[in-house]
């Protein structure tokens, strides 16, 4: 069994294409992805980046 795949504040944001801090701060109001806190240390696993990006997903209508 392999372990989940888990990417720290940094990582996150640049795997997202977004600034640190924009992520940092949608953790804080919670509307960002899943995540998980242990020891002070903040993780994402990239299926849950992933499954961030295809919620907010917007198609556009014609």
């Amino acid at each position: 069994m392999t372990a989940p795949r888990l990417l720290n504040t940094r990582d996150a944001a640049a795997y997202l294409n977004m600034p640190e801090g924009t992520l940092a701060g949608m953790r804080f109001e919670g509307r960002g992805p899943t995540y998980v806190k242990s020891g002070g240390y903040v993780r994402y696993r990239v299926e849950w980046l992933d499954e961030w990006l295809d919620r907010i997903t917007v198609t556009p209508s014609r």
